[in-house]
């Protein structure tokens, strides 16, 4: 056809020993987040989003964003600051074309000595921020609050924990994860007599249902150009990896990471099953809305936007899968946290935001 353009611990234990996402900071400008659109410049709102400056008797935190400032965060800056009534909170929006030109823009306010007290920074740039000692590790706080921080410890999965850690300290708390799934339109499926696959369906079986749903109108499959989620979930499955476990060499030219960039060439190039694309994801989510893809390979925390903003009507129109069972069927995920600068005057002010933000009503909301 013609080119056009579960709770968090139980999908992290379903992925079993699943490799996270740590890339070396050279691959990060390659690391997208689909789910964000960033800013015209960067804006620096207080909760509620009017402008005010700190009062004489508050401490002045400033917490940076990757784009735009979520509606939410405003109301959850307004209850924290009515909990605590000395700390004034500001949010600023970074405008970015990815995680790494983010944490390029970050690196950019340290070197001009205008840097927030803590950022919201996925594990992309957890050993980043803490290999180049900007980071404050939060192991003393921890002992600390460790009675209250109790429940949420008991509801996050190990390997989430130990993703936002560098050298066997504690930088960053999990506030949000995601992983890549495959949603699938429930609609097409059904018109082409094409059944949900089990979980553990394997990569041939996933190219016949991608072929059977092509048509003049839908491409079977689509996902992002990028590493996360587009070529990572094809070098799991195919049982490599960027990276040697210790990180001392690169597997970029093994012959099982080459065989999956492959099959991704393949999918558009041989097959035709899938459509040209760049790095940018929303593009993606309004094609699988209009029933022009009929499965598309994207980050789980697109769903709550796909339903808001790209005119699904409901999550029955839907449904997830996912990536299929290769040599492998190992899964990435990721996550993001609120590392503390070191460079912040009030870290103890900071903690106490940081809390607030991880606690199970502020997640939710």
């Amino acid at each position: 056809m013609d080119q056009r353009l579960l709770s968090r611990r139980q999908f992290l234990q379903r992925a079993g020993g699943a490799s996270v996402l740590l890339t070396a900071y050279p691959l990060l400008a390659a690391c997208v987040s689909p789910s964000e659109t960033p800013v015209d410049s960067a804006a620096t709102t207080t909760a509620g989003e009017e402008t005010t400056a700190p009062g004489a008797d508050q401490i002045p935190l400033v917490m940076a964003n990757y784009g735009a400032i979520p509606d939410g965060w405003y109301q959850l800056g307004d209850t924290f600051m009515t909990d605590h009534p000395d700390i004034h909170v500001e949010f600023e929006g970074v405008q970015a074309n990815s995680w790494g030109d983010y944490f390029d823009k970050l690196v950019i306010q340290f070197a001009a000595g205008t840097p927030p007290d803590l950022a919201r920074v996925a594990i992309e740039g957890t050993q980043l921020m803490a290999h180049r000692g900007v980071a404050l590790p939060l192991d003393d706080y921890i002992a600390v609050d460790a009675e209250e921080l109790q429940p949420y410890f008991d509801d996050i999965a190990p390997n989430m924990l130990q993703s936002m850690s560098y050298l066997g300290r504690q930088y960053q708390l999990p506030f949000t994860w995601n992983g890549p799934v495959i949603h699938y339109n429930k609609r097409l499926f059904a018109e082409a007599g094409i059944e949900r696959p089990a979980d553990d369906w394997a990569v041939d079986e996933f190219l016949e249902i991608a072929r059977a749903l092509t048509t003049d109108e839908v491409y079977g499959f689509a996902t992002v150009v990028g590493y996360w989620p587009g070529a990572i979930p094809w070098i799991f499955a195919a049982g490599s990896d960027l990276l040697n476990d210790d990180w001392t060499e690169s597997r970029a030219n093994d012959p099982m990471t080459v065989e999956a960039i492959q099959f991704n060439h393949d999918l558009i190039w041989d097959y035709g099953v899938a459509p040209q694309v760049g790095p940018n994801g929303n593009d993606l989510r309004l094609q699988f809305a209009a029933g022009q893809i009929a499965m598309l390979g994207i980050g789980g925390g697109n769903l709550r936007l796909a339903l808001i903003n790209d005119g699904l009507d409901s999550v029955e129109d839907f449904d997830i899968l996912y990536f299929p069972k290769w040599r492998t069927q190992t899964h990435e995920y990721g996550g993001t946290g609120f590392p503390i600068m070191r460079s912040s005057p009030n870290p103890d002010a900071a903690w106490e935001l940081t809390k607030f933000l991880i606690q199970r009503e502020s997640i939710i909301a």
